[in-house]
């Protein structure tokens, strides 16, 4: 048997552990080059990235009737520190919780086919949302403006933005919805492919770094159990009034006009 030097083991343990590291940090660049929202929305490091556009959104009422349900969805933000998962997922400030009625646009999509055609690609998104701005400015307010939504059931994510699914409360709504959806889509021209199966929810934050298969399943029964205590304090959740909104990031919304 061929014995080694001390130098020889030196040099050999030395070069393990380099390509070791040019090993685990091609591995980490190859996860955050394939996260949904690293880059776009928020940076590898988990602080938000300037990501600016326009959207039709409700914001969750904090005070009022609705104070006690906007208390219980604290919880998130409360025991979340807790959860081994929680150096992987930036949360989003509790003051931005909304549901998105109708995505307009953002900053990346002059870039692909997702930009209107009636648009010119030589316009600005500040621009666009100012020219949609006074065209719903034109218009008259939709005759009911609330809108109610039943608690859906938590998926597996390792990846994306965690949320709460929420459903239409009852036909009467989906109905309302589809029907405020579809003229959002002849006002914008933006039709997405999801645009008749839509998913409401109310997003609480974005993975940065993927979650393992353990972690998946644990944000899965946190966010079950958040739900459950939801539906302990209401069966709904209600948004009183649909706003066209500009952001800049995802941490605020800046209401510029109530439908």
């Amino acid at each position: 048997m061929n014995k080694i030097s001390r130098r020889q083991f030196v040099v050999a343990s030395a070069l393990a552990f380099s390509t070791s590291g040019i090993s685990t940090a091609a591995t980490q660049k190859a996860e955050v080059s394939t996260l949904r929202d690293v880059g776009r929305k928020f940076n590898a490091d988990g602080t938000v990235k300037r990501f600016g556009g326009n959207t039709f959104i409700g914001h969750v009422r904090q005070q009022g009737d609705d104070f006690e349900l906007f208390d219980t969805l604290l919880n998130i933000y409360r025991e979340f520190p807790g959860y081994s998962f929680s150096s992987k997922i930036s949360l989003t400030p509790p003051s931005s919780y909304h549901i998105t009625v109708f995505g307009g646009l953002n900053d990346e999509d002059i870039r692909n086919a997702r930009w209107p055609r009636q648009l010119s690609p030589e316009l600005s998104v500040d621009a666009v949302t100012q020219t949609w701005l006074r065209q719903l400015q034109g218009r008259s307010p939709i005759a009911d403006h609330s809108f109610e939504f039943e608690l859906g059931t938590p998926s597996l994510k390792t990846d994306g933005a965690p949320h709460i699914p929420l459903h239409p409360a009852d036909d009467a709504t989906a109905k309302r919805l589809a029907a405020l959806r579809n003229d959002l889509s002849e006002l914008t021209g933006i039709r997405d492919q999801d645009h008749d199966r839509y998913q409401h929810h109310l997003t609480f934050g974005y993975v940065h770094r993927l979650l393992t298969g353990v972690e998946a399943e644990l944000l899965k029964a946190a966010t079950g159990h958040w739900i459950e205590k939801l539906s302990n304090q209401a069966r709904r959740l209600r948004i009183p009034a649909v706003q066209f909104c500009s952001f800049q990031d995802m941490y605020a919304f800046r209401v510029l006009h109530e439908l």
